[in-house]
């Protein structure tokens, strides 16, 4: 975990296993925890045998990410969509590191952006950029953050590394009515702006993770090529900090009262042997 103040990045000795094994733990909480029900559909509210204290919310969701609430506490969750069948006309190019290291990326529309009110699911947005990878990951909208009473996605499943040239990797702006158009182009910006440890599974599009509000603008966290990026509803991207050295991938991030920000961090894929903390 980084502490990130004003004028010093921390790192404190990390627990509970590896990263790997850390993050397998929080996307099987998420699951039980956040897991909702397909479109319109009223959201279960059994209690899952087995599991003490746990109550499934809904179920059906494809690959549902980060979430957040509005100021009524409904709760908002983006959804990665799993992407379009693997075909040669959906695929990327396979000229960048991160294909050489993970396969081949096929564009699609089908992320969105759910919607729990009042005990029921509504489908806020549909539609926005999706895909899959030739290892079965899949990535599109991964996190969400109100601001001035706006929704806004961090958006991992367009650009042009991706096959989707014209829908870029970065955040985007979803309205009330449905609609969504994108704010701020990581594929635009990280050319001109590398890190000082280039990674050798460079995403050239980048990797937005995480997305948070802080005073007027928006908190970013690109775990590729690794930073921490401050986004204004007007499209500027700056950089915050710079997290490259090692290789950490960081993921989550949060802020405290005073302004400091926390992130977490994954680490490498795959795990290397030996002791490590973050």
């Amino acid at each position: 975990m980084h502490r990130i103040g004003s004028a010093s990045v921390r790192r404190s000795p990390g627990h509970g296993g590896s990263p790997t094994e850390r993050w397998a733990t929080l996307r099987r909480a998420l699951l039980l925890i956040a897991t909702l029900a397909a479109a319109t559909a009223p959201l279960l509210a059994a209690a899952q045998s087995g599991a003490a204290n746990v109550t499934l919310v809904a179920s059906g969701l494809t690959f549902p990410r980060e979430f957040t609430s509005d100021e009524s506490g409904s709760m908002y969750v983006a959804l990665a969509g799993d992407g379009p069948l693997p075909t040669a006309a959906a695929a990327s190019s396979g000229t960048t590191g991160t294909e050489h290291a993970f396969g081949l990326f096929y564009a699609g529309f089908n992320g969105g952006v759910f919607k729990i009110d009042k005990g029921c699911g509504v489908l806020v947005a549909t539609g926005l950029p999706s895909e899959q990878q030739t290892n079965r990951w899949h990535q599109g909208a991964s996190s969400l953050a109100f601001l001035d009473g706006i929704l806004y996605t961090a958006e991992d499943g367009g650009g042009a590394a991706r096959a989707n040239a014209v829908n870029p990797s970065g955040v985007y702006m979803v309205g009330a009515n449905g609609g969504w158009a994108a704010v701020a182009s990581l594929d635009a910006w990280m050319p001109s702006h590398p890190v000082s440890m280039v990674p050798g599974d460079l995403d050239p599009n980048g990797e937005p993770f995480s997305l948070i509000a802080d005073g007027a603008s928006l908190v970013l966290s690109e775990s590729n090529s690794g930073q921490l990026l401050r986004v204004s509803p007007d499209g500027t991207i700056a950089r915050i900090v710079d997290l490259s050295h090692p290789h950490q991938v960081p993921t989550g991030v949060v802020i405290d009262k005073d302004g400091n920000y926390y992130v977490g961090t994954l680490g490498v894929t795959p795990t290397p042997m030996g002791p490590r903390s973050s």
